[in-house]
């Protein structure tokens, strides 16, 4: 067979998806203009021509346009991408600017869980495309019937959807066609949102370009799957996408869709979605149902076609008997897919982000926001789950109380003396308002809620009550009339400021992530910490050097804040400001002045490396660390100095990996361990350093293995294997645990294979994939396991390769090598993903000359040497024998 078959075909779904969009009926209006094309004219002519662009098949076809598989052809790199492009006679006005309008939504949409966006162009005979990434899954529904996810697993994939959702909200974008087939799911469990074919700007004035609100167009949609306001033409917002994620999660819930649909009038349709109630989820779920699918040819024609849905079936496929998945549905479940399928938009979820927050809530077993509870009912369970946060909340509404009892005694003062006695009394109980606002409130309260689950709403009002507190002592001088002249009072006030905007913008702590007010509350910090020094006439005075130090940590807390917030040349400008400081201080700095700055080096080597500068990142990396060597060697007893150095070492010996040196990356490792091995020693029990110590291991056995000292490498790899099984045996719930040890089985499993001790190999393989898979139910969100997943394919492929097993090998090396190529295009500097890219290339090479696979060999072999070419000297030197190897192995 031809080796481009094996290449998924459930990309097809992203145009040839069931039920297909279908234009609703619309009064009269201006007659579209029509093509003097036949519109099923290409059906069975030659494939595409397009500059760059290799088409090796149609992968689906919708009644507008068709899907290609086409490898995409330059000279820096080559993948398989997916084309969507107009089929010819279909290119009329309406459907070139609807096609124009997805490439323009499509193009702002950068986010993990949405299809990406390569570019656009015409086919030599002029009809437009545009190349997407080529997604290799299945749709969401079929993902979890056929893996047979349980009902909490099917809504950890359903809050990814979310997220995908809400991002496009947020950037004013309706999808308007969300469905499970538009919904694509990977190997890897990853979500992919598809197919934004009839998408729409909230704000058409925000779109350069612009749709006629009398055509067709405005009327596209998915019957079975449309909101009531979409079925009746009205002007759609995010919450009709809020409908149809309700519709999706129905369906996913009970594997039925909320109505029956038997037909395309509209008024039928109108019936039905607008006026009909659906059931329950938990009562649809125990009935065998009739299950309807409305077929529409390219002629027009609608046939209904119909199956029966089986309870059991249903059931099975969630890993419960029809009982169990019924009780699992009622109450919570029941109620937030039925308040998302809500007629009026007002009464569904806000958004997309609340929808999915209360179904957080759920899986962890809070209240949801949709179930009506009395507010007695509510402030209990709140109460249980945070003891100590309502006692936070009890203190600062005393210390508000007692602010106000100051100003009033102070207003009642009759006497000089009175007021006198008053005033110093009032700003006796000012300075301990701000000491405790500052240092108890936004620092020790505030470290312990972020680490409590769930508690955004309470970090939520702890950062209003501090606003106000901090707003009521602002204004005591006004009320009072009292003019406060107090350094102290002022440099603790700028402290709660900076912590009011921690507490507002740290989103990675779940709080509101109000940025505009987090912003204004480190400006005002700020404000506050630069008039107070420049009142300092003597630079090196201890109080000169405090303040320096704390506009410095304002400065980079802020910047971390509008980082988070997606603002990179904000983050960039205010930690430069921030090094300036630190920079005018170096000949004198103290050892947490050094250390502070080498925190600041260290944001802004993160940032080059964000903005493709690695001169400039190394730059940073080797000055943060030289600062945390000095601090070393004034301190060298102290705790904190040595974690502080491993940090930055650490961080040094991954971007000496990352860029091929190995040698360099073997040396710092070594260096590491020692530390490592001190700070264990210091504290036996504390499990963050014991994993750094194993994480260093696997490092410095990684590195051996890329110098080709395989024996030395198999030993330390093995050892890092043996105590990452303890940890997980100590912890067994913990995706951490679980996470670590995939890594070390998987980089263990590279060495056995090398040491010919194959069968070993592919059980280590295996038994990372599975502690993946554990690892991703009990943390969906994490970003790491695509990548961790295309190491294991490998691996995977090269100890097949060994067995003798050339199809199998194929098809794996195949996949991880598709993966690796989208690592490439996010980062084509890391010269470790290009060598392992290299290598599973020429892995797939040579399996596939093995399986008579003539053109995917020659296509591997071709990848495989320019990726060499792509490495560093230095990297290639080390590379080439390894991927010859592979090139030339034999079972």
């Amino acid at each position: 067979m031809s080796d481009d078959k094996s290449i998924s075909d459930e990309t097809a779904a992203w145009s040839a998806s069931d039920p297909a969009p279908s234009a609703a009926p619309t009064p009269a209006g201006p007659a579209r203009a029509r093509s003097t094309h036949h519109a099923d004219s290409d059906a069975s002519s030659a494939p595409p021509e397009a500059e760059g662009l290799r088409f090796i098949r149609e992968l689906g076809r919708g009644g507008l346009g068709s899907v290609w598989l086409a490898m995409q052809e330059t000279a820096e790199f080559r993948r398989p991408v997916a084309v969507k492009l107009v089929r010819r006679g279909m290119d009329t006005e309406d459907i070139l600017r609807r096609f124009a309008l997805e490439r323009q939504l499509l193009a702002g949409l950068e986010h993990p869980n949405i299809v990406r966006l390569y570019g656009a162009g015409s086919t030599r005979d002029g009809r437009p495309y545009f190349v997407m990434e080529h997604v290799d899954g299945i749709a969401i529904d079929r993902f979890c019937d056929q893996r047979r996810l349980t009902i909490a697993q099917r809504l950890e994939l359903f809050v990814q959807i979310c997220r995908a959702v809400q991002f496009a909200h947020a950037r004013l974008v309706v999808h308007r066609d969300l469905k499970p087939s538009n919904i694509i799911v990977t190997n890897e469990g990853t979500v992919k949102l598809l197919d934004f074919g009839i998408a729409k700007l909230v704000d058409s004035a925000l779109s350069p370009v612009q749709v006629d609100p009398t055509s067709a167009e405005t009327r596209v949609l998915t019957p079975e799957y449309a909101s009531p306001e979409q079925i009746r033409g009205q002007a759609l917002s995010t919450s009709s996408d809020v409908y149809t994620l309700g519709v999706v999660l129905f369906e996913l819930l009970t594997g039925h869709r909320p109505y029956r649909i038997r037909t395309r009038l509209m008024h039928e349709l109108e019936r039905i979605v607008c006026e009909e109630e659906p059931q329950s989820p938990s009562t649809v779920v125990t009935k065998p149902l009739e299950s309807i699918k409305l077929e529409t040819s390219e002629g027009g024609a609608t046939r209904i076609v119909t199956s029966e849905i089986d309870a059991h079936a249903v059931s099975k496929a969630r890993g419960v008997a029809t009982d169990r998945l019924r009780n699992l549905l009622r109450g919570d479940l029941d109620v937030i897919t039925l308040r998302a399928l809500a007629k009026n938009p007002s009464d569904r979820y806000s958004s997309a982000e609340s929808f999915a927050a209360d179904i957080l809530r759920h899986l962890h077993s809070e209240p949801i926001e949709a179930r009506s509870q009395g507010v007695l009912v509510r402030a209990t369970k709140f109460v249980r789950r945070n003891r100590v946060s309502v006692a936070v909340t009890a203190l600062l509404a005393v210390a508000v109380v007692s602010g106000v009892s100051g100003l009033y005694f102070a207003q009642r003062a009759h006497s000089a003396e009175q007021l006198r006695t008053a005033q110093s009394e009032l700003a006796k109980m000012r300075l301990a308002q701000v000491r405790e606002l500052s240092e108890v409130f936004l620092n020790r309260f505030y470290d312990r809620l972020r680490s409590l689950q769930g508690g955004a709403e309470l970090r939520g009002m702890l950062a209003d009550v501090v606003a106000r507190q901090i707003e009521a002592l602002t204004e005591q001088e006004a009320v009072t009339g009292v003019a406060f002249d107090d350094p102290d009072f002022d440099r603790l006030l700028a402290l709660s400021y900076r912590g009011l905007g921690r507490v507002r913008g740290d989103v990675r702590g779940e709080s509101a992530g109000d940025y505009a007010a987090a912003t204004q509350a480190f400006k005002r910090s700020q404000e506050i910490l630069t008039r107070l020094r420049s009142e300092v006439t003597d630079a090196k005075s201890p109080l000169a050097v405090s303040l320096s130090t704390e506009m410095m940590r304002t400065l980079m807390l802020w910047a971390d804040s509008v980082k988070v917030a997606g603002d990179l040349t904000e983050s960039k400008r205010l930690l430069e400001e921030a090094e300036a400081i630190a920079l005018a201080r170096a000949s004198d700095a103290a050892v947490d002045e050094r250390q502070l700055h080498a925190v600041i080096l260290i944001e802004l080597a993160e940032l080059a490396d964000r903005e493709g500068n690695r001169e400039a990142a190394s730059s940073f990396f080797e000055r943060s660390l030289a600062l945390r060597r000095a601090n070393l060697a004034a301190m060298p007893s102290d705790y904190e100095a040595l974690r502080a150095l491993g940090k930055g070492l650490q961080s040094v010996q991954s971007r000496a990996e990352s860029a091929g040196d190995y040698q360099r990356a073997l040396l710092l490792a070594d260096e590491l361990l020692v530390i490592r091995a001190q700070l264990v020693a210091a504290k036996p029990n504390d499990a963050r350093i014991a994993r750094e110590a194993m994480l260093t291991t696997l490092a410095k056995g990684r590195a051996l293995a890329r110098l080709g000292r395989s024996d030395a490498a198999l030993e330390v790899l093995l050892a890092a294997c043996v105590t990452a099984t303890e940890r997980v045996e100590r912890a067994p719930e913990s995706h951490e645990t679980l996470s670590d040890r995939a890594l070390a089985y998987e980089s263990a499993a590279q060495s056995l294979t090398m040491s010919a001790r194959t069968a070993e190999a592919l059980e280590r393989v295996r038994g990372a994939r599975a502690d993946l898979a554990r690892a991703a139910v009990m943390a969906p969100t994490s970003t790491g396991y695509p990548r961790r997943n295309a190491y294991l394919g490998s691996a995977e492929a090269r100890a097949l390769a060994r067995l003798n097993q050339s199809d199998a090998s194929v098809t794996t090396a195949r996949a991880s090598a598709a993966a690796f190529e989208q690592f490439i295009a996010q980062d084509p500097t890391d010269m470790e993903v290009v060598f392992q890219a290299a290598i599973v290339n020429a892995i797939l090479s040579n399996c596939a000359s093995r399986a008579n696979f003539v053109d995917a060999t020659a296509i591997a072999k071709t990848r495989t040497n320019e990726l060499l070419a792509m490495l560093s000297p230095a990297a290639r030197i080390n590379a080439e024998p390894f991927v010859q190897a592979e090139l030339d192995a034999t079972d």
